[in-house]
This record gives C-alpha cells, structure tokens and sequence, in this order.
C-alpha cells in the first residue's frame, strides 16, 4: 500500500488483501457474531493504513474504538487472534516516560504469503 489508490474521481479508497479476507471467513466460519466483528476490525485496520499511506502505522485503541464500533475486549482479542493468524505485527504496551501514558499501537498489515495464498 505504498502508493496511494483511487477510483476514477480521484478519491482515495482502501484496499483488503482477499486472500485474508478468505482466511477470516474461514477462521470465523459458524460463528455470525464473531466474523462481523472480524471483518469490522480488519475493514478498519485496511482503512487507517490508507489513511496513513502505509502499511505500517500507529494507532490508539480508541481510535479502533470510533471508527469499528467495537468494545475494547473485542478489539483486543481479534487483534491478537489476527496475530496468530499472521495478518498483522503489532508492537504494544510502549510508554511514554516523558507523559507517563500508553502510545499508541505499532500496526503492520500483512499479505498472505504465497503457501498461505487461497
């Protein structure tokens, strides 16, 4: 996601890799509840990394919060569930010695590597 997309307007718009889309169906399949909010966080994940013009980027949970809808257990156990499933890298749990608060998540997007591909 380096170079920035766009229709045919000129808007930029977000891009999901399918074959990890495919692997959420997959993972949450029988499970309505659960792959909504999957495929909610993972919408939202792809929205802020074009958003930010990389697929590398640093997000609140909050942030995830707005944007998905989602509570924060839920947006904690689909980004670590997302993690075993090698979608995303994520580097947490930084402070800020200088204001003594949390910093926001480290969030990298994978694409499926080509073994993994559907």
């Amino acid at each position: 996601m380096s170079e920035m997309r766009a229709m045919k307007n000129k808007k930029p718009y977000s891009w999901q890799d399918k074959d990890v889309l495919r692997l959420i169906h997959l993972r949450y399949d029988g499970s309505d509840k659960e792959l909504t909010t999957a495929i909610a966080l993972y919408l939202v994940l792809t929205f802020v990394a074009s958003n930010k013009g990389s697929d590398n980027f640093e997000v609140t949970r909050g942030a995830l919060r707005g944007y998905s809808g989602l509570a924060f257990p839920t947006i904690d156990k689909r980004l670590k569930e997302f993690e075993e499933l090698e979608i995303i890298k994520i580097v947490r749990n930084r402070w800020s010695k200088k204001d003594k608060k949390k910093l926001p998540l480290v969030v990298t997007l994978y694409s499926l590597p080509e073994e993994k591909g559907m």
